[in-house]
């Protein structure tokens, strides 16, 4: 996946929770704890065990991240779609 950072500070991302809905629930793994500079992009890779190369995906992701400075956790959500690479 490919996170975008469109606040005006740097965040450290701690997690990126994907939930895949293929037809049952499947739950993915997601590297955790990098930095994002305001206006950056970053890739994290996500790894989902039972799908193929080829198949369509749709889901929830929660990513939990922190402003600078701080050890508050916030979490943006939002749906996932695409292609099993």
């Amino acid at each position: 996946i490919e996170l975008k950072n469109n606040g005006g500070e740097d965040l450290t991302v701690v997690s990126a929770d994907v939930s895949l809905q293929q037809p049952g629930v499947i739950a993915c793994d997601a590297a955790t704890a990098v930095s994002v500079a305001a206006g950056g992009t970053v890739t994290q890779d996500v790894t989902c065990a039972g799908l193929d190369t080829g198949e369509s995906v749709s889901g929830t992701i929660t990513i939990t991240y922190r402003r600078p400075g701080s050890s508050l956790d916030l979490t943006s959500t939002g749906s996932i779609t695409g292609r099993v690479p």
